[in-house]
């Protein structure tokens, strides 16, 4: 029997499309970054880290201090200080090292240097005072790591998430062209009484179809009928006419 010639199909190599949440909070990031000192006033390193996939939303204890902005591609970006933070970028403002903020004036001074971070950016920020609308689930994350004077490190925090999927490139699909498989024909079984079968021996001849009728011939591969079709000849050799594909009706 001739092998059964597949429909060819063409496959590309298929890569995930990254989310833009990642790409926009470390622009913001950067830009921070670039003119911190300028904005501090006082000689300061400042580095992004990498950004992370978060699975718990951000915190939302008493303490911290939070903004958010509509960034590129309407990503909502959050950014987060925390109390020893707050206390970090303050004592770089001031130039020396400070315990707490519980003032009026020192948590000004931080909301202000804050402000003038984020106006760095080029972006609307709004201080939000109702943690509450804080992202209930994971996202992205980076954090802007400023270091000064006396061992003062403040961490600003950004989180944001989008709805698209986490970039995970994926396989390319088999090339299924070339592939051999086994391809088997069949005729349709008759009924036979189990006595009967019980009573054949070697050399019986056992009746399927009679000759008027047509031989209807399945095809299958792998265990799975995928045509049916007549039997009859071709160049001098049995063949299979292909009435239709798929399984039985």
């Amino acid at each position: 029997m001739k092998d059964v010639a597949w429909p060819r199909r063409h496959h590309r190599t298929r890569v995930g499309t990254a989310p833009s949440a990642p790409a926009v909070i470390t622009s913001i990031a950067k830009a921070m970054e670039d003119r911190s000192s300028i904005v501090l006033g006082r000689a300061v390193t400042a580095a992004v880290d990498p950004v992370v996939r978060i699975e718990k939303p951000p915190s939302r204890e008493p303490d911290i201090r939070a903004w958010r902005c509509t960034g590129a591609d309407a990503v909502l970006v959050w950014l987060i200080v925390d109390e020893r933070s707050a206390c970090a970028l303050l004592g770089i403002v001031l130039g020396s090292a400070v315990t707490a903020c519980s003032t009026a004036l020192e948590r000004t001074i931080v909301e202000e240097t804050v402000q003038r971070l984020c106006a760095t950016t080029e972006m609307g920020w709004n201080r939000e005072d109702d943690l509450e609308r804080l992202p209930d689930r994971g996202g992205w994350s980076c954090s802007l790591q400023i270091a000064g004077a006396a061992r003062l490190n403040a961490s600003l925090t950004f989180s944001a998430h989008d709805n698209a999927p986490e970039p995970t490139p994926q396989s390319p699909a088999m090339e299924c062209a070339r592939i051999p498989i086994h391809v088997g024909a069949f005729i349709d079984g008759v009924p036979v009484p189990l006595g009967a079968v019980s009573a054949w021996r070697a050399g019986d001849m056992v009746a399927l179809q009679s000759q008027s009728e047509p031989y209807d011939v399945g095809l299958s591969a792998g265990g799975f009928r995928f045509a049916t079709g007549r039997l009859g000849a071709s160049a001098g050799r049995r063949a299979v006419c292909i009435d239709r594909i798929g399984p039985p009706a």
